[in-house]
């Protein structure tokens, strides 16, 4: 009865210490989160951590937002120069305000 307690034992940890040895993917799921950048507080260079974002096109977000104070919608993004709609959809779900 022992032996089959024993086995029975040994056999619920080998299938589930892969589970337990492997967590949910929570680096990918707390990026998703960390990985947003709001376009009204963030830096030149915190801009610069958006795909196709580079110096020159997150100093025009910079110098754009001081000049006409906070977005205050996404899509906004669209009146800085050199950022059209190709670029927007590459950045959205990855901007927030």
């Amino acid at each position: 009865m022992k032996l089959a307690t024993a086995t029975a034992l040994s056999l619920l940890l080998s299938i589930s210490t892969p589970l337990i040895a492997k967590p949910v993917d929570t680096v990918n799921v707390e990026n998703k989160v960390m990985d947003k950048v709001s376009i009204n507080k963030a830096s030149v260079e915190q801009l610069q951590s958006l795909p196709g974002i580079g110096p020159s096109k997150a100093a025009a977000i910079v110098d754009y937002r001081q000049k006409n104070g906070k977005f205050t919608a996404i899509e906004q993004l669209q009146n800085v120069p050199g950022i059209g709609s190709k670029l927007l959809a590459k950045v959205k779900d990855r901007i927030t305000l």
